[in-house]
């Protein structure tokens, strides 16, 4: 996903707080408002195990966002890693970058 800056142990604790706030429910509400990430997984063609309800709430989105989002920190390089799986190619691209936008306007 890119690079935290930061010296010493100020990119510890940097990458840290990104990683605790790209995990958080209120990214991904920010990720609902901005890109329909609960539309996305609530589509029909979604395999029905996989689909979430058309009517779910932030909490039942959110179990999809940890199943579907992996996200980790790596503080030896000082670089935060994100996977994203989606039922696009696009779609993947579009909530993998999502993050990167928000903090950038943060």
């Amino acid at each position: 996903m890119g690079m935290i800056s930061g010296t010493g142990g100020s990119s510890l604790s940097d990458g840290s707080s990104v990683l605790s706030y790209l995990t958080s429910i209120e990214a991904m509400i920010r990720l609902d408002e901005d890109h329909d990430f609960i539309a996305h997984y609530s589509d029909p063609t979604i395999d029905s195990l996989a689909r979430l309800k058309a009517d779910a709430s932030n909490e039942e989105a959110f179990k999809v966002v940890k199943k579907s989002v992996k996200i980790g920190y790596d503080p030896t390089k000082g670089l935060v890693d994100m996977e994203v799986i989606a039922a696009s190619p696009d779609a993947s691209v579009e909530f993998s970058n999502a993050p990167l936008a928000m903090l950038k306007n943060a």
